[in-house]
């Protein structure tokens, strides 16, 4: 899982086609969103038999974080072969959601530690139980955790497990 990430954020031609590529008129997407004044938890849940490998899947979900967060519209969605689409994921996206500042830091997460962690962010936003539950029951199938950044403020997880690949992503954010 690790090497594919790298893979992706090593050729950027290649992620950024992958990006370009992803048609998200015809994924299902799953969001789960919680806050409670400044910090703020988002998750983004993608089923895994939609995608042919772990890459595609990745890029798909940037592709749908990008639209959500610059609020686009899907149905007006890029051409995959558009050229100045592709160089803008490549020279603009890419780098202004993974590379600047401390930049990306691809690490495997300890399991374990990484829902400690979800379960505290949950209890501090005051999460109800039974939305906890079943934001539960589709991260705890066997994952797979890989630290995409980590600030003081801010952290982004990218996790594969038996049903779902998804994007874990806790901030504050002012």
């Amino acid at each position: 899982m690790l090497s594919n990430i790298k893979e992706l954020f090593g050729d950027l031609d290649f992620f950024s086609k992958q990006v370009a590529e992803a048609d998200l008129s015809t994924i299902m997407f799953e969001k789960y969103d919680f806050s409670k004044g400044y910090m703020a938890i988002d998750t983004i849940f993608t089923k895994c038999d939609q995608f042919l490998n772990l890459k595609e899947a990745f890029a798909a979900i940037f592709c749908k974080e990008l639209h959500d967060m610059h609020e686009w519209d899907i149905s007006t969605q890029h051409s995959p072969d558009d050229l100045q689409w592709i160089k803008a994921i490549k020279e603009i996206w890419i780098p202004e959601n993974y590379l600047k500042f401390e930049g990306i830091q691809l690490e495997f997460v300890d399991v374990n530690n990484f829902i400690k962690k979800v379960e505290y962010d949950l209890e501090s936003l005051n999460v109800t139980k039974t939305a906890a539950n079943n934001f539960f029951m589709k991260i705890t199938e066997n994952p797979e955790v890989i630290r995409l950044k980590k600030g003081h403020v801010y952290d982004k997880f990218f996790c594969q497990n038996n049903d779902y690949y998804f994007i874990y992503e806790w901030g504050i954010y002012a």
